[in-house]
């Protein structure tokens, strides 16, 4: 009932996000003072905090930005003109591209945001397997499971594909760019000349260099065109819609 009367108070009469989240907040302070008990009978009223959030994004938040998928051909395409594997810090890059296409990796995750820190960031001491049948590493949760502690998921890609091959870009950088005995902990599992980890900053530009060579809106490009052209590849390729919403 409350969340169809903030729902009530915003579509039926216009009335801004915030004001009936306000509404609803001196509500529930008078039926406190008054009762000794707040709206629900004091049960967790998360969904309906979930909502407000939702509504508000709708309602008052900007225009969402347009952000298009990008194909395994486009990626391979750009990748060969921008970044052909004949450089440590180029291997790197395809292997992150590829892995993050394949594996349906959101920025963050194919990345890191400022500096590497190796219990929150794929490294290369996380990798379980590198050969040419898959590659197979460990990951954190989704970000709305982060109480799970540690690197739990397995991300398994077979390899042998089409256009984009994440097992074999992998397996020429860590030959290209080997790492040092010891380290592979440490190690960013993608890495730049110096050592250091790639952001989603960097992950977004190396996207939008890519799109330019073939001839596309760089400003209809991200990060997260990885994630988007791997999961319209995978249903296109006859993938189950459970498997790509678990992945």
């Amino acid at each position: 009932n409350m969340m169809r009367f903030i729902a009530a108070l915003i579509d039926d009469r216009s009335i801004a996000v915030a004001t009936a989240r306000g509404y609803y907040g001196a509500a529930n302070a008078w039926h406190l003072r008054e009762t000794g008990i707040g709206f629900c009978a004091g049960m967790d009223t998360k969904r309906l905090t979930e909502m407000v959030k939702g509504l508000k994004k709708l309602k008052d938040g900007p225009p969402t930005q347009l952000r298009r998928g990008l194909s395994p051909q486009q990626l391979r395409q750009g990748m060969d003109i921008v970044y052909p594997p004949n450089t440590a810090e180029n291997v790197n890059i395809r292997a992150m591209l590829t892995t993050a296409m394949q594996g349906l990796l959101r920025g963050r995750e194919a990345g890191c945001k400022g500096s590497f820190d190796s219990e929150l960031d794929i490294a290369r001491g996380d990798i379980a397997t590198s050969s040419s049948e898959r590659l197979a590493f460990f990951m954190r949760p989704a970000k709305n499971m982060r109480h799970r502690r540690g690197k739990t998921v397995p991300i398994v890609i077979g390899g042998g594909g089409e256009f984009i091959d994440a097992a074999a870009e992998v397996r020429r950088m860590l030959d290209l760019d080997p790492t040092p005995e010891g380290e592979r902990i440490t190690t960013p599992m993608f890495r730049k000349p110096d050592g250091s980890a790639f952001t989603t900053d960097d992950i977004r530009s190396i996207v939008r260099q890519i799109v330019f060579a073939i001839g596309e809106d760089p400003a209809e490009f991200g990060a997260h065109s990885l994630r988007i052209g791997g999961a319209t590849a995978l249903f296109a390729a006859g993938a189950d819609p459970i498997h790509i919403r678990t992945m």
